[in-house]
């Protein structure tokens, strides 16, 4: 089985403090949908957030947990979720895709046997561009110690732990620049919300 692992442990500092997990996308919250997309593709779904009481519209049988170690940024929150869950394959995605779809989460859980059989630790979108996307990425929970010593080096850079596992690159037929659109600014949800009316 495949635990679907939301991050949504951020500030939303650049967002102006507006919790951009909230900020209604498709006529929902964005992390109801995001739960929804992952629960309809791995059935099951946890979320790493230090804003517990923010989630209370989510139903119960979603767990949320704080980041083990605070100020981490995303590989903190991979982290933590590898310890928490009790399934070996996690399919992570950030918060704050909106455009993202079911499409791509199920090409992903289709890696999940070469995972289970040690033949990669991971499988992460690859847009035409040659930009990865490891925060819409499967992985298997044997990385953790790698995770973990490189945050002993106080180093969180997503690539640096990527170019120390056995990582295959899933090329994005979809329109990858919208499929993997984040929601950083009030300006990229302005943009976003002009595309959604048309």
């Amino acid at each position: 089985m495949i635990q679907g692992v939301i991050l949504a442990g951020g500030k939303s500092s650049r967002m102006g403090g507006q919790p951009k997990e909230l900020l209604p996308v498709k006529g929902e919250p964005l992390i109801v949908r995001t739960c929804r997309l992952l629960q309809q593709t791995v059935q099951s779904c946890l979320i790493i957030s230090n804003h517990a009481e923010r989630l209370t519209l989510l139903p119960p049988s979603v767990s949320i947990y704080p980041d083990d170690i605070k100020e981490q940024g995303p590989l903190g929150g991979i982290a933590t979720a590898m310890r928490v869950s009790s399934h070996d394959l996690l399919l992570v995605v950030g918060c704050d895709m909106p455009e993202l779809n079911e499409d791509i989460l199920c090409e992903l859980a289709l890696y999940a046997p070469k995972l289970k059989s040690g033949q990669l630790d991971a499988v992460v979108p690859k847009q035409a561009d040659g930009r990865l996307q490891p925060l819409c990425a499967l992985y298997h929970r044997r990385i953790l110690p790698v995770i973990l010593n490189q945050l002993s080096t106080e180093n969180k850079r997503m690539r640096t732990m990527l170019d120390a596992i056995n990582v295959a690159d899933l090329p994005v037929q979809q329109d990858s620049t919208q499929v993997f659109y984040n929601l950083n600014t009030p300006a990229d949800y302005e943009t976003f919300r002009k595309e959604e009316i048309r």
